[in-house]
């Protein structure tokens, strides 16, 4: 699997129990487009961190490019999901990734700042590593109203240490944060697996 040099991130409710079978349908089609997912979380297993932030569920998705993201989006086959799931209540972006990502053979977790957040530097010294940093007027709307501002999403090897960082930047910052679990982080603990059908689990970890 190639470096993505693009990504769409999904924000919906947590009482939005429609994003759950959207997301659980979308699989084929992203192959399809040439896309895979980077992170899928129900709201339970989100962790928010710092200010104004509701719980959400997300789907972060990695793509060749932009326009193979957009072509995705804007598919007919696409369009038939989103009505047929009710899923129109979401929030939808597509980003540019970081240019030049080096692979890691691992990612644990993932943290999505949105808004104000730490300068990259910092996240780097420790151990994150910046997939994506967007400003807001570089963010492509997809869907509904994105009133979140710039994105930033780093990918960490131990979710330890991106909890830190994130338990830090909450008692200073205006920003708001969620760190996932990766795909390929290996079992959820018990404590924070989703209840009943939710993404099924994990969409068994996006085989």
């Amino acid at each position: 699997m190639t470096d993505p040099t693009a990504y769409l991130l999904l924000l919906a409710r947590a009482s939005d129990r429609s994003f759950s079978d959207y997301v659980a349908a979308l699989p084929a089609l992203h192959q399809r487009h040439g896309g895979h997912f980077a992170a899928v979380a129900p709201a339970p297993m989100v962790e928010q961190y710092g200010h104004n932030g509701s719980a959400h569920a997300v789907m972060l998705s990695g793509w060749p490019s932009l326009q193979q993201a957009l072509a995705f989006w804007q598919s007919a086959a696409h369009g038939a999901l989103l009505r047929r799931f009710s899923a129109d209540a979401m929030v939808a972006i597509g980003i540019e990734a970081e240019p030049g990502l080096q692979p890691r053979s691992e990612t644990q977790a993932l943290a999505v700042f949105l808004g104000p957040g730490p300068t990259p530097a910092l996240l780097e010294a420790a151990g994150a590593q910046a997939l994506a940093l967007v400003r807001e007027r570089h963010v492509t709307a997809l869907q509904g109203h994105w009133s979140h501002g710039d994105v930033a999403i780093y990918g960490w090897s131990s979710e330890r240490d991106a909890r830190q960082q994130l338990v830090a930047f909450s008692s200073g910052q205006r920003g708001r944060a969620m760190l996932l679990p990766g795909l390929n982080a290996g079992r959820p603990s018990a404590s924070r697996h989703p209840q009943g059908h939710e993404f099924a689990p994990m969409l068994l970890q996006a085989s």
